[in-house]
């Protein structure tokens, strides 16, 4: 991580956007407001760059994670910025402003539907859609980022006329949108209050601070590659020489690759994943993967969309002298003809023809390996005529299925990795999203692809936008593996974070599970967890106490799944966690760690809260909003949906402290996978 993040704590970085703070700080030198003085308004914006943290690339790490991300400013996950030598401060403040207002909306669209909605409206109704088509979520924030942008510029944090640059500087092209986005907020001061979130420091603070911590709120930030980007950063090319080297051994032996260059990529992918040292990648291909494959306990590999069965056919003979099987999954399986469809028919080759999101294993797999499957081709709505806005959407959520699946089917190897590409195009994932529930090790966007002939084949606006969204921070090629807070599930979160005060109270937590319905080991995992609390409370100096009182439905009891009891000095509390009956929970990986930490959060807010009338829907939101906020974060994270909660104190109430959990179908597993995972994350809280 480059040095000059060290430098400041999180807490203080997320500070970054005091260019909405107050400027008064400059005032006091001139008779004139800064707009007006040419001197002033520089010192001013100076003073804000300052205050920002902005930091300028001066060194090489600092040019190359900025040619990384193909960009002249970025965010970073720290809340900092980082900008090359040169820019102008004007255009970078420019960026800030419009990059912070982009992200309220964002978190805002969650945590606010209400206020969101209201501002959509005026957004929407303002700026209509070319051809009276309505603005899709993208849109309404990029025109309130924007807009803002040139608001805060031109009128100051406060909207007091004392702004920072001159109506003149205005490009002529943006002059009429200005114009009618400063009346709007100007006609509608009730919405776009001086309190708001838009103009008050603290809220806002909070709000961005949350958005950019939280990986589930679906921001794309600009982050620093991890050590690991950075090795492959450096050694791409040797791996990829590797890499065609063995593909090219394959086809003097006969195979004949649809996309040679594609499977390369994905052989230098392994070749790096197994840890093979650059020094090594000179010798024979195929001595170094067996040696790779052994040394790193490599037995089962799967390629989803297989299709020919030409990597799999290449792999085939250095697997079997490794020990290792190979599987291969497609909806149409048709083994190229000779020396591919010999080797596929060997013992250590399994094919099976489905669709990729409805495969199962009985085992999990030390390697998945998928080359096109997540592109544009392989993820677009089959049979839907035309490309636009909703197929690209489609497709998109159709990427992320598939790479949550390949996630979930691998195994608890310390190399297990899923390693894909899409060497036209790009793949139709964001990073955000793929890290909700993925370790990316490696997001490489070096490679170009085809952008406009698709580009120019796109109907509508949106559509064209949304491609070009895409292609600005997709990768062409990544690495993903199993997120390492999987097993933890956020516990520790909740109970130094979230419930914080709740947890200096006095109370007894009663946790009750239904032994009827769940497994052995997922009755361990519960007692582990009612341990964690137990560690926790001893190391805090909590007073709190935690029962176990596990209960037998088959014997009458009528209890959901899992309930949470709280009660303290004139407090009490519940929150219930179930799935549907006719479902056995057995034979799904429940993240019983999810699911717990949901009850337990629920429990701390008052069983009175719903009727209590003088509990606005303002006044509960700041009392006990970032619990609300924690539940529906672990929900998404648990199901991929929305909560879905209402507007109303007592029905925001009535939906967290009963929540039925839908199962993803994914999370079917076979017996011996769910065991594993159950030991892992008893593992991980026993040492938590």
């Amino acid at each position: 991580m480059p040095t000059f993040y060290k430098r400041v704590s999180k807490v203080a970085a997320m500070a970054t956007l005091v260019s909405y703070l107050a400027f008064e700080v400059c005032y006091g030198l001139s008779v004139l407001p800064a707009s007006q003085n040419p001197l002033v308004k520089r010192i001013v914006l100076q003073a804000i760059m300052e205050k920002a943290t902005i930091h300028y690339a001066m060194t090489d790490e600092d040019t190359r994670l900025l040619e990384y991300n193909g960009s002249p400013y970025i965010m970073l996950s720290t809340g900092e910025y980082l900008a090359r030598p040169g820019a102008h401060f004007l255009d970078l403040l420019n960026f800030i402003l419009r990059k912070e207002t982009s992200i309220l909306m964002t978190a805002m669209a969650r945590d606010d539907r209400a206020h969101y909605e209201q501002i959509a409206a005026l957004v929407r109704g303002t700026f209509p859609g070319p051809d009276g088509q309505r603005l899709p979520d993208e849109a309404v924030g990029e025109i309130v980022g924007k807009g803002f942008a040139w608001y805060i510029l031109l009128n100051g944090d406060l909207g007091e006329g004392h702004g920072y640059v001159y109506r003149y500087e205005i490009p002529p092209e943006e002059k009429a949108f200005v114009s009618a986005f400063s009346a709007m907020v100007r006609d509608h001061s009730d919405i776009f209050k001086q309190d708001s979130p838009f103009f008050d420091t603290e809220t806002r603070r909070g709000i961005i601070k949350r958005a950019v911590d939280a990986p589930e709120y679906g921001i794309t930030l600009y982050r620093v590659p991890d050590v690991r980007q950075k090795i492959w950063s450096a050694g791409r090319e040797g791996y990829l020489v590797a890499g065609k080297k063995f593909i090219a051994k394959r086809e003097a032996e006969g195979i004949v690759f649809e996309c040679a260059d594609a499977y390369a990529e994905i052989v230098a992918g392994i070749l790096f994943d197994l840890n093979v040292k650059a020094d090594r990648l000179a010798e024979d291909p195929d001595a170094i993967l067996i040696d790779a494959f052994k040394r790193n306990d490599i037995k089962r590999i799967l390629e989803l969309g297989c299709g020919r069965c030409d990597l799999l056919a290449a792999l085939q003979p250095l697997a079997k002298e490794a020990g290792c099987s190979l599987s291969g999954v497609d909806r149409n399986i048709r083994p190229s003809a000779g020396i591919v469809a010999r080797r596929v028919a060997n013992a250590n080759v399994v094919l099976k023809s489905t669709e990729i999101t409805d495969f199962e294993s009985d085992e999990g797999f030390d390697l998945v390996i998928a080359s096109g499957v997540m592109s544009l081709n392989g993820t677009y709505p089959a049979g839907k005529k035309g490309m636009d806005l909703e197929g690209l959407r489609t497709a998109c959520a159709n990427a992320g299925t598939i790479a949550r699946k390949a996630v979930t089917l691998l195994s608890h190897n310390p190399q297990a990795a899923f390693i894909t590409n899409s060497y036209r195009t790009v793949l139709m994932a964001y990073q955000g999203t793929l890290a909700e529930f993925a370790d990316v090790v490696i997001w490489d966007t070096a490679r170009s692809a085809d952008f406009s002939a698709i580009y120019n084949g796109i109907t509508g606006t949106y559509g064209k936008a949304m491609w070009a969204k895409i292609n600005e921070q997709s990768a062409r090629f990544t690495l993903l593996t199993r997120k390492e807070s999987f097993y933890k599930e956020h516990t520790e979160e909740m109970l130094d974070d979230v419930l914080r005060r709740d947890m200096r109270e006095k109370r007894t937590y009663t946790i009750k599970y239904d032994t009827a319905r769940l497994s052995h080991s997922q009755g361990s995992l519960i007692e582990e967890y009612c341990r964690l609390l137990e560690r926790h409370a001893e190391r805090t100096g909590s007073p709190v106490e935690v029962k176990l009182r596990p209960f037998n439905s088959g014997a009458g009891g009528k209890e959901s799944l899992i309930a949470v009891y709280c009660a303290g000095e004139n407090f009490t509390g519940e929150g219930h966690v179930d799935i549907d009956k006719g479902v056995d929970p057995a034979h799904y990986l429940l993240r019983l760690s999810i699911m717990l930490n949901i009850a337990f959060a629920a429990s701390n807010i008052p069983a009175g809260a719903a009727g209590d009338q003088a509990l606005t829907p303002r006044a509960f939101d700041i009392k006990y909003g970032h619990i609300v906020r924690f539940i529906e974060r672990q929900y998404r994270i648990f199901t991929g949906k929305s909560l879905g909660l209402p507007q109303d104190v007592s029905g925001i109430v009535a939906a967290i402290q009963r929540v039925n959990m839908e199962l993803p179908p994914i999370y079917k597993l076979p017996l011996k996978l769910i065991e594993e995972y159950n030991e892992r994350a008893q593992l991980t809280l026993r040492n938590a």
